[in-house]
């Protein structure tokens, strides 16, 4: 089995060990890494591929139920100023992931995980958030992060003030108790309906959910002692 400490990573898709150093310099490689601007984060980039190697399968099997065919053939990862053209700190389509550095560089770039979000973005179809409310496709991926990636999800503060959309950390630790006191993965049921391309409606909530969006959100805060 390829080691991490030797330079390789397993790609479960080829089957087979490829060589880091080749994932950030090949043109035809399966990731593409381009940090030749902002050199600063070029030991992010490095051990970000061994997190996306492992990961793309493990995110596409959760999220779709199913191993393969991937909806990408590579994914490209590029770091530096004004890539985006439109002032976003980041832009994601499928299989491409651009990220302003001076965004990025707000994170602790130690950690493997800060490319969770950003992976799981970059593997949707073409158009499939534009009928979806923001804050559910952010939802989706930070639950992926914190949920599913991270062994320990950080501790979540939430006040009465607060609404399920207040940031993406807030809404995936939402959708998290929705899983415990549902007993279902709200994750992969939202994700299917974004891939249908649904409408949210209360209707849709209290069919699936058993309740209107508003009214669980209640119940979730009710869960809390409230900082009031």
């Amino acid at each position: 089995m390829c080691s991490i400490n030797d330079g390789l990573a397993y790609s479960k898709r080829w089957k087979r060990c490829y060589n880091l150093t080749y994932f950030q310099t090949a043109s035809n490689g399966v990731i593409h890494v381009n940090t030749t601007t902002q050199q600063r984060f070029s030991a992010w980039a490095g051990q970000t591929i061994p997190t996306v190697l492992e990961w793309v399968p493990k995110i596409y099997e959760y999220l779709y139920n199913r191993e393969q065919p991937y909806p990408v053939t590579s994914i490209g990862i590029s770091v530096g100023s004004n890539l985006t053209k439109n002032g976003n700190s980041y832009n994601v389509t499928l299989g491409s992931i651009l990220i302003e550095a001076d965004y990025l560089s707000q994170f602790d770039l130690k950690d493997p995980g800060l490319i969770i979000p950003f992976l799981v973005d970059s593997l949707r179809e073409p158009n499939l958030t534009l009928s979806a409310p923001k804050w559910i496709i952010n939802g989706i991926s930070n639950y992926m992060r914190y949920y599913v990636y991270d062994a320990e999800p950080p501790t979540v503060k939430i006040t009465s003030t607060m609404s399920y959309d207040s940031s993406p950390l807030v809404t995936a630790s939402f959708f998290s108790w929705i899983d415990l006191t549902r007993k279902m993965s709200i994750v992969v049921a939202l994700n299917q309906m974004v891939n249908d391309r649904v409408f949210f409606t209360d209707v849709l909530w209290i069919k699936v959910f058993g309740k209107t969006l508003d009214a669980l959100w209640q119940e979730y805060l009710d869960s809390f002692t409230i900082n009031l």
